[in-house]
């Protein structure tokens, strides 16, 4: 739930990357532990994250009038114009992603 307000708050995704293993890795059993424990935790997050980008997305659509849905699904990936290509996330990768802040 933390992951969800901060997000929410900042309008930006949390930073999940995986943490990197230090020197004496191989050689420190207390280093292993503790790296194995970052990973769990890093990896019970990703989880968390999907699950709460997803309830984001659906309840800020079922609160989104009719005309604003219809809006939204409108939005493409790409657009041309001055013969150039403009690229961004569209509904069709918003939906797919069930990206909640996207929308």
């Amino acid at each position: 739930a933390a992951l969800g307000a901060q997000a929410i708050t900042s309008m930006t995704p949390p930073e999940l990357g995986d943490p990197t293993p230090s020197d004496d890795i191989d050689s420190n059993f207390a280093e292993q532990q503790r790296f194995k424990l970052l990973m769990e935790s890093v990896a019970r997050d990703k989880r968390e994250w999907h699950s709460i980008k997803s309830y984001i997305f659906h309840a800020v659509w079922a609160r989104s009038a009719k005309s604003m849905q219809e809006k939204l699904s409108g939005l493409q990936t790409t657009y041309e114009r001055d013969g150039t290509t403009i690229i961004f996330k569209g509904y069709d990768v918003i939906s797919l992603e069930q990206d909640g802040l996207s929308l």
